[in-house]
């Protein structure tokens, strides 16, 4: 895997691009989850750490079962906090915040984390099978050097960060 946090880069990227539609924390969740398969493998000294939740299909299935549960964890804990608050509402008017717990915004941010981790870590390494069940070949792998995608991810956060701060449509209150 590029270190895990580099994934974070090109889902930045992705909410700079359509910051009222993706949710950035669903996409990072989904990040940090497809990596525990590999943790998991790789703490018990297993040669081949990167798995079935490292190809298309079943990333995107993970990403899917992430979004619901980031789903439901913050409608969780929406009703509680507004329960609590004494009448106070906790959901935002700006839109860069509503997606994050919003469903379209969890589902699609989970698909597109999923999605992208096996591209990233295909590209990476040598032992992911990214369109498995469909074929076990990595056509992915070597295209680029590491240092050239680990550059590409961070340059893609900050290019997201920055579309993100610059759009005021984002930052705007909804009525």
């Amino acid at each position: 895997m590029p270190f895990t946090p580099y994934h974070f880069g090109p889902g930045l990227l992705l909410k700079g691009a359509a910051p009222r539609h993706v949710s950035f924390l669903s996409y990072c969740t989904t990040q940090v989850a497809i990596d525990l398969e590999s943790w998991h493998y790789l703490t018990g000294g297993e040669p081949h750490v990167h798995r079935i939740l490292h190809t298309f299909v079943f990333g995107a299935l993970a990403g899917l079962a992430i979004a619901g549960l980031v789903w439901l964890c913050g409608a969780g804990v929406h009703h509680l906090l507004g329960r609590h608050v004494s009448g106070m509402s906790i959901g935002t008017p700006l839109p860069v915040f509503r997606s994050e717990l919003s469903l379209r915004g969890v589902v699609l941010g989970g698909l597109l984390g999923g999605v992208t981790h096996a591209l990233l870590d295909g590209v990476m390494h040598g032992d992911v099978q990214p369109l498995r069940p469909f074929s076990l070949a990595n056509p992915l792998y070597g295209l680029i050097g590491w240092k050239l995608l680990h550059s590409a991810c961070l340059v893609a956060g900050a290019v997201g960060a920055l579309a993100l701060v610059s759009s005021r449509r984002s930052w705007r209150a909804v009525s």
